[in-house]
């Protein structure tokens, strides 16, 4: 019974390569570059979630089950555009890479075995009209399953163009050490919290311009992300608690204004809420990699740093 209760949710940030750092400017104006047909955006994220939780019964001290967990995953998603109306997307082709994480964990007879998602090599035609989404493979229509996956992996990019955090920014120059609002869309999928969800909360989210670094050939804004989440809506009894404080770093194209890469950590603890049945106790980590390769379909991308 105690068992089927540790089914918590833990949330997800990220973590990337080392980047050399430009001297300056201490300022900079970043372009918002609108995508065009023929852009391609390639996805990769990676991940680690460990956490440790001990339930112990109200009714019997005695009585406990411990569970110490860690689990791998990948998802990977191109996406290419394929219709644009009045400078915003309103038709792509996705193509899922593979999805799938792997659960570490002593007392799970599948413990060690990849867990492969079905849309893994799949490829769809989504647009987006009337604030809804049609979803079509090669052959027709998509299944109520298959609508709902691709929905949930997709709906944000035409919500946001594809901006996430670089939503904040203004067009204008920015000042080292500058602050900003990031948008609660984006934390949100970060964080793994549902709009929807009354229950969870973030507070304190804070982006602050850092200066520039350059990926590659690629000049970026660094920019510092800080956020704390709650939750109290995890597992089957709603009764678990957990918060989150989480930190990391997000690198805009400063040619583009498209995020390509967030570095991130978060250290969790659970509790529980009261409740007749248990008491909670635990804490974990994540650890996250998201970047984004952009390929342009004109030919005029030399990314330079605006000073």
């Amino acid at each position: 019974m105690f068992r089927s209760l540790l089914l918590g949710t833990l949330l997800c940030l990220t973590a990337v390569p080392a980047y050399a750092q430009d001297s300056k400017p201490v300022t900079v104006t970043i372009k918002k570059r609108a995508l065009v047909v023929g852009d391609v955006l390639t996805f990769a994220v990676t991940r680690k979630k460990k956490m440790g939780m001990t339930l112990t019964s109200n009714d019997d001290p005695t009585r406990s089950d411990k569970m110490d967990r860690v689990i791998d995953a990948v998802a990977g998603k191109t996406i290419e555009i394929i219709e644009v109306k009045d400078g915003k997307v309103t038709k792509i082709k996705v193509t899922f890479g593979k999805i799938a994480k792997v659960v570490h964990d002593k007392q799970r007879t599948d413990s060690g075995e990849e867990d492969k998602d079905p849309l893994s090599g799949r490829s769809f035609t989504v647009s987006h009209a009337d604030k809804k989404l049609i979803i079509k493979t090669a052959k027709g229509e998509v299944d109520a399953s298959d609508e709902y996956s691709v929905t949930k992996a997709i709906k944000w990019f035409f919500e946001e163009q594809g901006r996430g955090f670089a939503g904040a920014l203004p067009s204008t120059p920015i000042k080292l050490n500058a602050e900003f609002a990031p948008p609660l869309s984006a934390l949100r999928r970060l964080l793994e919290i549902k709009k929807e969800d009354k229950n969870s909360q973030i507070t304190k989210p804070k982006m602050v311009f850092k200066g520039l670094v350059k990926l590659g050939d690629v000049h970026c804004a660094k920019f510092a992300l800080s956020a704390d989440a709650k939750s109290e809506k995890f597992g089957p009894m709603k009764a678990l608690i957990m918060s989150m404080k989480a930190k990391g770093m997000v690198f805009v194209e400063v040619e583009t204004g498209r995020v390509l890469s967030i570095q991130s950590s978060s250290k969790v603890v659970m509790g529980s809420a009261p409740n007749k049945l248990f008491k909670a106790t635990g804490a974990g980590s994540t650890a996250q990699t998201h970047t984004m390769k952009y390929s342009v379909a004109s030919s005029n991308m030399n990314p330079t740093p605006k000073k």
